[in-house]
């Protein structure tokens, strides 16, 4: 029996490659015991970890590089943490979606970065025409690989509401 629940449990936690495609990784598996999953990408990328975490930090210009973001904004700002509101536009038929995240940045140096990733609902007012999404985590890794940056960025959300799997 307990052999049986050893192997329940670490089934539930394999990552599943769904897409690998210009050496990004994508990997899905369901978290905990919703019917959610969540995902992992990496790559290799030929730049600093300190480049991408520019990047990251950047939060103005996400909708230019982040898919379905439609706007973002910085709400806080210290030397460890920062709060950003963004506008997610979904596909005809689904309504919009928005999310505070608090990004705690618990590593930093040359060699590595990881920022942990939290939504914060009421950080921010909510607004007419989104559907807030209360319930999300994850977080950005970087660390350093040969002058290069290995790069996993790590997330799951709860959409709320009726949304496609």
């Amino acid at each position: 029996t307990i052999s049986i629940f050893c192997t329940i449990l670490i089934s539930q936690n394999t990552w599943d490659l769904k897409k690998s495609s210009d050496n990004i990784f994508v990997y899905t598996r369901k978290y905990e015991n919703l019917n959610i999953c969540e995902f992992k990408a990496s790559s290799i990328v030929n730049t600093s970890v300190l480049d991408v975490f520019a990047i990251i930090a950047d939060v103005a210009n996400y909708p230019s590089w982040v898919d379905q973001i439609s706007f973002s904004k910085q709400v806080s700002k210290t030397n460890t943490n920062f709060i950003v509101y963004y506008q997610i536009a979904l596909p005809v038929g689904i309504k919009n979606r928005d999310i505070v995240l608090e990004n705690n940045i618990v590593a930093y140096s040359a060699d590595k970065v990881k920022i942990e990733l939290k939504s914060k609902p009421t950080l921010y007012p909510e607004q007419k025409g989104f559907v807030r999404i209360e319930e999300a985590s994850g977080y950005w890794l970087l660390t350093a690989k040969n002058n290069k940056c290995e790069v996993t960025y790590q997330f799951y959300s709860d959409p709320k509401g009726i949304f496609p799997a």
